[in-house]
């Protein structure tokens, strides 16, 4: 039973040390995470499983935002992209992009990390929108 609670989260991250610290970290939070570095296993992964979050490093979302967005279409259960920042900057490729992005958070902030993941899972609005 309460294997059925828990929540799937993917970590999408070009550095594996980077998506190991957040998959820690929601991990001992609670959630179920798959980590990956492969931008092409991606789409594959989101149609193979039903992920209620997808934290995409903001250096990967101008070549991942948009098969996110068609796995997405494809998928029966949508989960919702978070973007990954390690500045303020907005990522690029994100105004280009079509997918809606959910939210945005500072990957170095573990609070904004477990806030935005905890409300993400139970559709409430991000901690952090973007603009």
């Amino acid at each position: 039973m309460e294997e059925q609670l828990r929540r799937r989260i993917l970590v999408v991250d070009s550095e594996e040390h980077a998506a190991d610290l957040v998959r820690n970290l929601l991990a001992q939070a609670g959630f179920d995470v798959t980590t990956s570095t492969d931008c092409a296993a991606v789409p594959h992964l989101l149609q193979s499983s039903e992920f209620d979050v997808v934290f995409l490093d903001e250096t990967l979302a101008g070549q991942l935002l948009d098969s996110i967005q068609f796995a997405v279409r494809k998928a029966a259960h949508k989960p919702q992209v978070i973007i990954l920042q390690s500045g303020m900057s907005v990522p690029r490729g994100m105004a280009s992009s079509s997918l809606p992005v959910d939210g945005i958070v500072n990957k170095r902030r573990a609070c904004d990390i477990l806030a935005v993941a905890g409300d993400a899972v139970t559709k409430a609005p991000a901690v952090l929108k973007k603009a």
